[in-house]
């Protein structure tokens, strides 16, 4: 489908700066934690024997790396969630940092495990964008999905029975896509029925068109290129 050019995501820890790495599974965390990250001890959690030990005795992580002066890379932290108490002794009593990668902050925060308190930054990986591949391929995206999972993502179904794709954040930008390579006005009736009912900051409907054209002040008709490449620049405005 698609060939990776270069993951955007950057992470420049000072030394005894610790941090989570979160994001969802097959986003390629630990893929990237390997390759930059290639000479810090590496505890992978999925590997059935290194699971049994540090889930029945914790205090292994300590007793290993007591000594240690760097960076020590936890991978699947939410699979042992009391190896964030040694972590958090070791942040504060040893000349240890360490980075956590994990698919579910949820699972974490429901057993009450210890999240550190701000002694650890907090990044996250998302989905491939449009900007980090070559290859890039529209049927593939509607089919597997690459919005990025940070914006606050809804559909809307409005009073009269019309739905609109995409609402991002609290009315912010409302989004219709269309196969199309000529919008008309029959493609245009959910989002101006959505936006009699609600103040909508700008209204764009996502096409085949190979311009980017206005239809009136707030609604837009952009290229499906232009529609990736814009979100993330940040232009859309969330």
């Amino acid at each position: 489908m698609k060939t990776i050019k270069n993951r955007l995501l950057e992470i420049q820890l000072p030394s005894k700066r610790s941090a989570f790495l979160r994001g969802p599974r097959k986003t390629g965390k630990t893929y990237w934690i390997n390759n930059h990250f290639p000479d810090s001890p590496l505890i992978d959690l999925l590997k059935t024997d290194v699971f049994a030990d540090y889930a029945s005795r914790p205090a292994l992580l300590r007793e290993r790396h007591l000594d240690y002066h760097g960076l020590v890379v936890v991978d699947e932290i939410q699979m042992v969630p009391d190896l964030l108490n040694e972590i958090h002794w070791m942040i504060e009593n040893t000349d240890v940092s360490f980075l956590m990668t994990g698919s579910s902050a949820r699972k974490l925060r429901r057993g009450h495990a210890n999240l550190l308190a701000g002694r650890a930054w907090r990044y996250t990986m998302t989905p491939l964008s449009y900007t980090e591949t070559e290859g890039f391929d529209l049927e593939d995206v509607f089919i597997s999905g690459l919005l990025p999972p940070h914006f606050d993502i809804r559909y809307w179904r409005t009073s009269t029975g019309f739905e609109v794709d995409f609402i991002l954040g609290e009315m912010d930008v409302a989004i219709e896509t269309k196969a199309s390579r000529l919008v008309h006005s029959a493609h245009t009736r959910a989002i101006r029925a959505l936006c009699e009912e609600h103040r909508i900051s700008r209204a764009i409907i996502v096409s085949l068109e190979k311009h980017p054209r206005t239809l009136e002040p707030g609604l837009q008709v952009l290229p499906w290129q232009d529609f990736i490449e814009r979100l993330w620049a940040g232009e859309l405005g969330v």
